[in-house]
């Protein structure tokens, strides 16, 4: 993780059957909830946090799944989780007071795929602990490409959903699958009850909800968003190398 060691597992707690939380610090600040969210481009810090340490930065505006929200940048000090130590990292403050009732546990920043870029890695949701690196298990996988955002990169794969073609954000932040309503206009009016079929590759799954959600990431020709655990996914591996995705499900 740009530059430093990465030594043995990371545990994280599974809340919401979905989100992956692990233990963390930045600067004087420890014992701090970090979602894990690959989704999220760049990482996010609370605001609570932010006055915390005297974090001060510049304001801009930031593409968030909703909407194009106001923000300020900063350049975290020492970001830490695990073995992983970042002696600064770029982020964006914002209220995620929000995100409590919804995960049932504080959140005080969002750790996006910025901070791992360039990285092999694996997340064990049976185990609940991320890894450097790969395992050795024959697992299935399909080709993603990074889309940068400025410097924000989002991994973007491609899937079929009742035989059309999208190209969907991989989101571990996420507990759904949703098409942007504006990138995909003719399907706004799919019912999302009924069983969709769904495939990434020769991978068929079956899924009942399908969401529709307006997004400023349509400009950047994404049409939606993928959350592993919507499709019962327990092991989870980024081949930085190769530029894949490999996976075991239930």
């Amino acid at each position: 993780a740009q530059g430093s060691s990465w030594h043995g597992p990371i545990p994280f707690r599974l809340v919401r059957g979905f989100g992956i939380v692990v233990s963390g610090g930045i600067s004087s600040s420890d014992h701090l909830n970090f979602l894990f969210d690959t989704g999220a481009v760049p990482s996010v810090m609370s605001k609570k946090i932010a006055l915390r340490i005297g974090a001060v930065g510049s304001d801009g505006t930031l593409a968030t799944l909703g909407k194009n929200v106001s923000a300020q940048y900063v350049a975290a000090p020492e970001v830490r989780f695990g073995s992983i130590q970042i002696p600064s990292l770029d982020m964006v403050v914002l209220d995620l007071d929000y995100l409590e009732p919804l995960l049932g546990i504080r959140i005080d920043a969002i750790i996006g795929l910025d901070l791992l870029a360039g990285q092999s890695f694996s997340i064990d949701y049976r185990h609940r602990v991320i890894e450097s690196g790969l395992s050795q298990r024959a697992l299935t996988e399909t080709p993603v490409e990074t889309i940068r955002v400025g410097r924000a990169p989002y991994l973007v794969f491609t899937v079929q959903l009742d035989h059309q073609a999208y190209r969907m954000l991989l989101d571990t932040g996420a507990n759904d699958v949703v098409l942007f309503s504006n990138r995909t206009s003719a399907q706004a009016a799919t019912p999302a009850s009924r069983q969709q079929a769904f495939s990434i590759g020769e991978a068929r799954f079956q899924l009942r909800d399908v969401l529709f959600q307006s997004s400023p990431l349509a400009a950047k020709q994404i049409d939606g968003l993928v959350g592993p655990a919507a499709l019962h996914i327990t092991r989870l591996e980024f081949d930085a190398d190769q530029g894949r995705i490999r996976w075991d499900r239930e």
